[in-house]
């Protein structure tokens, strides 16, 4: 048994890592928040809390509307969430499991270890089971995050010479019971092993100052360096997105390894699941109605958000588009069409029309909405510059809404540049215009 299989331990779980995360070296500011906006970003296709502990990310999440399920490998840790949950009204799905071996007979867009859950498996081993595990439970392009540390040769080199009943005090807390408590760290390090080993005492004292109770836990973790994360990542599936450097949005260059020197928090990981090479290919006319339905639902969201209807806004996209004007575009304008295939199905689309004073317009660049933040979008529009070099053609023109302007600057990021705007009496926004150079 672990620290954390201890009824004791999650009793007690939530006091004392108020105190832990709230004093000293360990501030976790914003860490709530932080997972929130992840499951904002990628979570649209179910999020699982992995090593969910009593449930301060789960619940969090669960209680601002998040889909949300939730696993621990231990009993007693779930017990506590499960009745927290309840008495919040929440209705979840919370249930004890190895996260090597765990499966709740559907897929997520995002798995989260939150904390130190992923160094509590202790032998790479491990560590690698869990990743090729997890990689299983996620969708197409599905993203995992997790903690490690960047270890100090100081601090290790002072555990080395440390045993586990070498005891430092750590915090102290008001137990369950309404007394104070004292914890204790005892911990050595194994440098073949990478393993952080000890135990951790509870020392309970009633009113009067007398020890009443004392209690001895142990614990295994496993210190990963960041060289390991990134051959881990490859081997089992996954491609490093970012890296985090504590919960307010700092992140490491990972073009330039120097960058993580500036830095003393945790490493909070992004690791996407990666699958057979994305196709951009040519669309065939039998597959117009599935693009139609990958143009409307994309811009479905956009409709969603600015509040746009099929009465008020007839000619939008995403209520305008039927097979009918694909096929128009398609057989009777001859428009360059491509779809963008992850594993076989269509879940990207664009199409280009050749402009008589030069240049192209680009048309329709749509992506499902459980296949963003993928980075689909961005390979969409490089497969287009490179058609467009491929015609010899310098100038592409876009459209968009104007006041969409988180996609405005989407484009600005990617090299375009604003060059007006229109007003037209039909439809209810004003709409944007954008142009971009190709280079060779």
């Amino acid at each position: 048994m672990d620290l954390h299989d201890f009824k004791d331990v999650a009793e007690n779980y939530d006091r004392y890592l108020e105190v832990m995360y709230t004093t000293g070296l360990n501030k976790h500011e914003n860490f709530q928040e932080f997972y929130l906006e992840l499951a904002k970003r990628y979570g649209q296709g179910g999020t699982v809390d992995i090593a969910c502990g009593t449930g301060a990310v789960l619940l969090y999440l669960a209680e601002r509307g998040i889909e949300v399920d939730g696993t621990d490998l231990s009993e007693e840790m779930c017990k506590v969430a499960g009745k927290k949950a309840k008495e919040m009204g929440l209705d979840l799905n919370i249930y004890p499991s190895d996260m090597t071996k765990f499966s709740s007979g559907r897929k997520y867009s995002l798995a989260i270890i939150a904390r130190s859950g992923f160094m509590h498996l202790p032998t790479q081993e491990l560590q690698i089971a869990a990743l090729k595990n997890i990689r299983e439970q996620l969708l197409p392009g599905g993203i995992l995050t997790f903690n490690t540390f960047d270890p100090l040769p100081s601090i290790q080199a002072w555990q080395m010479n440390n045993t586990p009943d070498g005891y430092v005090k750590r915090l102290e807390y008001i137990n369950c019971n309404g007394n104070r408590e004292e914890i204790y760290n005892g911990l050595s390090y194994n440098f073949i092993k990478q393993q952080l080993y000890g135990n951790w005492k509870f020392v309970e004292y009633n009113d009067k100052g007398e020890v009443i109770d004392e209690r001895v836990r142990p614990l295994l973790m496993r210190n990963t360096y960041r060289s390991e994360v990134f051959l881990l990542a490859q081997l089992c599936g996954f491609e490093v997105l970012d890296i985090y450097r504590g919960y307010k949005g700092d992140k490491e260059d990972l073009n330039d390894p120097d960058s993580a020197l500036k830095y003393q928090s945790n490493l909070i990981w992004i690791l996407r699941r990666k699958d057979e090479e994305d196709v951009i290919r040519p669309m065939s006319i039998e597959e117009i109605p599935e693009c139609v339905k990958v143009i409307r639902d994309s811009f479905k969201t956009v409709a969603d958000d600015l509040g746009f209807t099929e009465e008020n806004a007839p000619r939008f996209a995403a209520f305008a588009t039927d097979e009918g004007r694909l096929k128009y575009q398609f057989l009777v304008e001859r428009r360059p069409m491509y779809v963008l295939l992850r594993e076989g199905k269509i879940a990207g689309y664009y199409s280009l029309a050749f402009l008589e004073e030069g240049g192209a317009e680009l048309n329709n660049l749509a992506v499902l909405p459980g296949y963003r933040h993928m980075g689909l979008g961005r390979k969409l529009l490089e497969d287009c510059f490179s058609k467009l070099r491929m015609y010899e053609i310098n100038k592409l023109r876009i459209g968009i809404v104007e006041e969409n302007q988180v996609l405005r600057k989407w484009y600005e990021k990617n090299g375009f540049k604003h060059i007006g705007t229109h007003k037209f009496d039909f439809f209810p926004f004003t709409c944007g215009y954008m142009e971009k150079d190709i280079k060779r």
